[in-house]
């Protein structure tokens, strides 16, 4: 059974969840429309990764704080340890 943690972000109540498998395959397959903030506000996943590990939308993260947002990137860290580490040694063997 896959893990889900409830983060609370003042009013807003934010579902986490551990990818399948599957999930990861499509994400590494299908990138998303090329968003430059999206790609680099953090250093180790892009915010379109981020949305497809929550309930939030783009709106969502659009009102959120840069800490707050921060916190929903920590815990998605959490409960997908293995895609995080997966997207590092993709990074390192990416030519810059």
């Amino acid at each position: 059974m896959r893990k889900t943690e409830t983060l609370t972000l003042g009013d807003i109540k934010v579902t986490l969840r551990e990818l399948t498998v599957g999930e990861v395959r499509n994400m590494l397959t299908a990138r998303p429309e090329q968003d430059t903030l999206g790609y680099l506000f953090f250093e180790d996943i892009t915010i379109a990764e981020l949305l497809a590990m929550t309930n939030l939308s783009n709106d969502d993260v659009d009102n959120l704080s840069q800490s707050e947002l921060d916190a929903v990137r920590l815990k998605a860290k959490e409960l997908n340890p293995h895609f995080f580490a997966l997207m590092t040694r993709i990074r390192e063997l990416t030519p810059h």
